[in-house]
């Protein structure tokens, strides 16, 4: 009973150090055949297929004073 147990905790712990593919950024691009090719790296993209990448518009976020009582407060900067 105790070498399923360890064996459950080992597993768990490999699971929850292992690194989670669904949070990497994932580029695509469509050759001239048509077939779909995907990457995690965009230095992997053909220069013809690579399209520059938006730029986040400048301007004044807002933010948000969040107060916690006590006299303390926060501030969450805008996104």
């Amino acid at each position: 009973m105790k070498l399923i147990k360890h064996t459950g905790l080992f597993l768990f712990v490999i699971f929850m150090m292992s690194a989670n593919p669904a949070l990497a950024k994932t580029y695509k691009w469509v050759d001239e055949k048509g077939k779909a090719h995907f990457t995690d790296n965009p230095g992997n993209i053909p220069p013809q297929y690579r399209t520059s990448e938006k730029q986040p518009r400048a301007g004044k976020k807002a933010k948000i004073r969040v107060d916690i009582g006590r006299g303390y407060s926060f501030e969450i900067p805008g996104d």
